[in-house]
């Protein structure tokens, strides 16, 4: 039997939904409204185009690193990891509502998960993977169910993300959530961005290099931005002719 939690409604011994706002986008801020939505089973209300205005002014990378930041300024702590859909629904049994990212028509998509149904057994308990996962398409506002299976399909790298109070990173653990595995992906994930405006720069400059600074930080275990970081120092040092 599951346990009542924040925001959390049980509506069946395997069917736990949270109470979730929909939330429709406003012009392009797509993963803002799923966010904003996914917030709401914390009992935050956040506006879509606030947090979108929060957003760095700097050139947007592919995927949430900008809307990490801003959140980040709004108090919350964010995780992009790989997560299938039995991660997010522990994620949802433990109170937290994380946003799929999807691959669709060759453009990233978004849906804010916010319920599963689970198998179960003859004696009551519920058990086995994840069937189906209640949905918060921002497109529309609407509410929906989606099988395990095509969920998975749809995923973009498996990626989602998750945001929750600064004081709740012991909760995500205590819900079975890996979140060593899940920051050491975030990390990679954070330092992989950073590097890729790095590279959209037209030469190195003083702007590339502070990138891959912010990029080493990010992930001090990975070697990899920092040899590119030594390169664009060379580069700034002995200039082409």
């Amino acid at each position: 039997m599951y346990a009542l939690m924040v925001g959390v409604a049980v509506a069946a011994p395997c069917e736990t939904t949270l109470d979730v706002k929909p939330v429709r986008q406003h012009g392009t801020h797509r993963i803002e409204a799923a966010s904003v939505a996914a917030l709401s089973a914390r009992g935050a209300m956040l506006d879509p185009r606030e947090l979108a205005g929060s957003r760095p002014r700097e050139a947007p990378t592919e995927g949430p690193f900008e809307l990490q930041q801003a959140l980040k300024l709004h108090g919350w702590d964010t995780l992009v990891f790989e997560g299938t859909p039995d991660e997010g629904a522990r994620l949802i049994e433990a109170g937290f509502a994380p946003v799929a990212i999807l691959e669709a028509a060759q453009s990233s998509h978004v849906l804010t998960l916010m319920g599963v149904r689970r198998m179960q057994a003859p004696d009551g308990r519920c058990v086995g993977a994840a069937m189906e996962l209640a949905t918060m398409d921002p497109r529309t506002g609407q509410t929906g169910w989606i099988s395990a299976s095509e969920l998975a399909r749809q995923q973009r790298g498996a990626r989602m993300l998750v945001s929750f109070e600064p004081t709740a990173w012991s909760a995500l653990d205590d819900a079975g959530f890996d979140v060593g595995t899940a920051t050491r992906e975030d990390r990679r994930y954070r330092a992989s961005a950073l590097m890729a405006k790095a590279r959209r720069r037209p030469a190195p400059d003083e702007e590339s290099i502070a990138l891959l600074e912010r990029a080493v930080a990010a992930d001090p275990a990975w070697s990899v931005p920092r040899d590119l970081l030594d390169v664009h120092r060379q580069a700034l040092l002995d200039p082409p002719p």
